[in-house]
């Protein structure tokens, strides 16, 4: 038996063992959390992964390699393709995809991205709203 099928099938005997080492060792892990060697460490090796991290989540959710979104970042001037704002850091960035096809568009902010998704990528309500901003914008 593999260790992925051991742990599908004794998911909840697993779930105790290890509650059962957290809580019996609570203080000693917490302390261990607390001291400033343990937390120089964990941000060396966080600066460390973060582009290991970064490639992998690109590679699994879009199909392209990090090397791919700074060359897009580099071609879009570090910049939104629809408001043009400059990109504050890489958490703001977010790579557009058609959720039909998957094909990769631009990248976008986050809000800007939001838009798009409330709108579920439709041109036609795009329209409707815009005809209602320029109805209301003419009275106001």
């Amino acid at each position: 038996m593999s260790t992925l099928e051991y742990r599908k099938t004794h998911r909840e005997e697993l779930k105790i063992k290890e509650s059962e080492r957290y809580y019996g060792n609570r203080k000693r892990i917490l302390a261990r959390l607390k001291t400033k060697e343990f937390r120089k460490k964990r941000k060396i090796l966080r600066s460390k992964y973060k582009d290991y991290e970064k490639n992998y989540s690109l590679l699994r959710r879009h199909g392209i390699t990090l090397d791919d979104f700074n060359q897009m970042l580099k071609t879009q001037d570090n910049k939104c393709a629809i408001c043009g704002n400059a990109f504050k850091n890489r958490k703001d960035t977010c790579v557009d995809h058609d959720h039909n096809t998957g094909q990769i568009r631009q990248l976008l902010c986050f809000n800007c991205n939001i838009g798009i998704g409330k709108f579920k990528d439709s041109i036609d309500l795009v329209n409707r709203a815009l005809g209602y901003l320029e109805k209301w914008s003419s009275i106001c």
